[in-house]
This record gives C-alpha cells, structure tokens and sequence, in this order.
C-alpha cells in the first residue's frame, strides 16, 4: 500500500510542518524542528488494525482502505495554514474502495478549512467548505490532483485536474472573483481540458 506523501508546508510563523498522505486520507502536524508529532487529522489505527505479517495482503488492503474513509477529507492533495490559524485542503473527496467510484455516486472535489478546538489537544474540525465543482457536472471519473492557495488578501486560488481543469478565484464568502478553463491544442481545430496536477499564481509585490 502506498501511503502516498503528497503534499508538505512549511509554517514559518508557528514553525510548524505539514504532511499529507493521501493513500490513507491523513495530515500530520509537526513541530519543526524538534519533530514532534503534535497532532494527526484523519483516522487512526484501531486494535483490529495490526497490519502485522500474520495479514493477508488483502486484509491490509481492507484495513488501509477503511484507514482512509474520514469525515474531514479523502485522497486530498493540498495542504496550506491559513493566516488565521486555521489550514486549508484540497479535498479530492474520492471513495476509498475502487470499486465504489465506480458503483456510488461521485463526490464533489471541496476545499476544507480544519480548526482546532480550543481544550481538545489538537483536535481539529471542519469549520468552512467550498465545493470545486457544481454537482450538476460532476462525472464518473477523477483525475486526482488539485490544490488551494491563500492570497494576501484572503482570497483563495483553487485549480481541480483534469477532467475538470477548473482554475478559480473566490473570496472566504465563496462568491467567484475569476475563473477559467486549462485547456490543450489537440489534433485540428479542438481544444481539450488539460492536466492541472498542481498550479500557482504569481502575485504582484
């Protein structure tokens, strides 16, 4: 099973570094530069949850599985704190079974804001969501991918991958300040939606 380490910021006002693994649908929260490991968003292994040699391949198949379903995210692709302590990410929102992106309805890709609970040791929540994608236009498929930036001003720059290819501008009201389509020349006259991994935007100084 590949944990899938995705994603990494750095912290530098709290000295504080982020990891994303989306192959079990988790954030780590660690104290730079000690290394200590402060918090975790995501679930966690149970009893039952030994992924020991004794297990069959597929029951660590099963367990990783399950270790990714969550109710704050799944298979995410960006992490980002935000200015206000909070952080920000990239919700791909995907089914942990294969056979389940197949067979369920697909979910939206989000952008999700956790916070921690004051007097819960680092135990974080969702306290703000914003949905990529109409779900009048969702398809079967996903390509993954997909990340969230803050600007200076607050605002947040959004880009989903393909088959989407949606590139966005939206203020914390979720109203959209900009948007577009990441498009490819394709053979003739036909333009087609193209990959969008990871984007940035420049901003001016």
């Amino acid at each position: 099973m590949d944990f899938h380490e995705n994603a990494f910021f750095l912290d530098e006002r709290d000295s504080i570094i982020y990891l994303s693994f989306s192959g079990i649908s988790r954030v780590i929260k660690i104290k730079y530069p000690s290394g200590a490991v402060m918090s975790t968003y995501g679930n966690l292994y149970g009893d039952g949850q030994n992924t020991g040699a004794a297990l069959s391949n597929m029951a660590i198949q099963d367990i990783f599985h399950s270790l990714a379903d969550n109710t704050m995210f799944k298979r995410q692709h960006s992490c980002i704190a935000s200015k206000d302590g909070g952080l920000y990410v990239y919700n791909n929102n995907m089914q942990s079974y294969p056979q389940d992106r197949i067979n369920k309805k697909p979910q939206v890709p989000q952008i999700v804001k956790l916070k921690e609970v004051e007097g819960r040791d680092h135990k974080a929540s969702v306290v703000w969501t914003y949905d990529c994608i109409p779900q009048e236009e969702l398809l079967q498929v996903s390509g993954g991918g997909g990340n969230v930036m803050e600007l200076a001003d607050g605002s947040l720059y959004v880009s989903t991958n393909a088959p989407y290819s949606r590139l966005a501008l939206i203020n914390t009201n979720k109203e959209l300040l900009w948007s577009g389509i990441l498009e490819v020349k394709g053979s003739g006259t036909k333009w087609n939606n193209g990959p969008c991994y990871r984007s940035s935007i420049i901003e001016k100084k």
